[in-house]
């Protein structure tokens, strides 16, 4: 896999995650979603590729 390039989740690791969150109250899972947005938008514009990308 080409450097700065983040693989698509597969669904084992969505279905783990979903574990690890399942007894969350549903707004830190909402809160959570926001910051792992940002993480995921910030690595991305290091890499070169900016979301969202047309």
């Amino acid at each position: 896999m080409p450097s700065g390039i983040m693989p698509t989740p597969m669904p084992s690791n969505v279905d783990g995650l979903d574990r690890v969150v399942a007894d969350w109250e549903p707004e830190d899972v909402a809160t959570f979603a926001m910051w792992l947005q940002r993480f995921n938008s910030d690595v991305e514009k290091l890499a070169g590729r900016p979301l969202p990308r047309t």
